[in-house]
């Protein structure tokens, strides 16, 4: 995402990260530099990229911003984290900043890495249409302009579908990896199996962009020994936010209740760390294989 922002734009990138060695490919880079601390970034920018693990991070970069954000700025918070929370932490900014007249949307990302390092990521923008505005000409460095949505105009709109698409995502994995090893044991080739369902009325994305059966795709998790991808705690985190919002709004999800009790057994069978669509290996009965490779 650093990188389309720094070849597609003009501007200056003011960049910072907690694990100092993901900063380092930025280091001698025209117009980029390593800033030594949010504050910094703060002082320096007027647009403002957040991307944290969870909600207590993002609270804590925003309360570090707020004394030294400039009038007129941007936060464009792209973490996933529970929808209330960023309710409850832009109130709290904008409650203690003395800065003014600040934007801030949530704008949680979908498409996973490759579509960061191509550029193609989709966006979920939750906030006021003025904010969103403003965001979408940042946001179309590193998403295409069809996948920008406006979700709404509340704080917490983009969050609430960032945790629909990605409950929905864990259950057709699931449903995926169920089908293609059934198929397989009946003896279709993964391939063809593939690519049937990829053109038929089962096709996801799941199946005809992120197959979780290795060698079906080059280039994806499953191929690579299920690393370099959407890895299970994340999804389980995923999972958690959309459980909590659906048990906020009375919501039922028998569907996702289950698929966030699966990847809580592959995690606690040492998985924690792979791709999610290591959950084809874990319905094939074969994970064992796996963590021996």
């Amino acid at each position: 995402m650093a990188n389309n922002l720094l070849t597609k734009s003009s501007s200056i990138l003011n960049v910072y990260d907690v694990y100092e060695p993901s900063t380092q490919q930025f280091k001698g880079k025209e117009r980029a530099n390593i800033a030594s601390s949010p504050k910094d970034v703060a002082l320096n920018s007027d647009i403002i990229i957040t991307m944290l693990r969870n909600g207590e991070q993002v609270s804590n970069v925003l309360n570090e911003l707020k004394d030294s954000i400039k009038d007129d700025a941007l936060i464009m918070d792209s973490s996933t984290i529970d929808y209330q929370d960023w309710i409850n932490i832009v109130t709290k900014f904008k409650q203690e900043t003395k800065a003014k007249n600040v934007d801030l949307v949530d704008c949680p990302v979908s498409g996973g890495i490759g579509a960061a390092q191509a550029g193609t990521l989709a966006f979920l923008v939750g906030g006021p249409t003025q904010s969103y505005n403003k965001a979408k000409d940042v946001l179309q460095y590193m998403g295409l302009e069809s996948k920008i949505f406006h979700c709404g105009t509340n704080y917490g709109d983009g969050q609430i579908a960032k945790c629909a698409n990605n409950m929905l995502l864990a259950i057709s994995m699931i449903g995926v990896s169920e089908a293609m090893n059934l198929g397989i044991k009946l003896g279709m080739d993964a391939k063809v199996l593939a690519n049937v369902i990829s053109n038929s009325s089962g096709r996801c994305w799941s199946i005809d962009t992120y197959p979780p059966v290795p060698n079906v795709m080059d280039n994806v998790p499953s191929s690579n020994k299920y690393n370099g991808g959407f890895v299970v705690n994340l999804m389980r985190k995923d999972l958690s936010l959309a459980l909590k919002a659906a048990q906020n709004a009375n919501a039922s999800t028998p569907l996702g209740s289950n698929a966030k009790m699966i990847y809580d057994m592959i995690s606690e069978r040492g998985f924690d760390e792979k791709d999610f669509g290591f959950v084809y290996q874990w319905i094939k009965g074969s994970e064992t294989n796996i963590k021996q490779e």
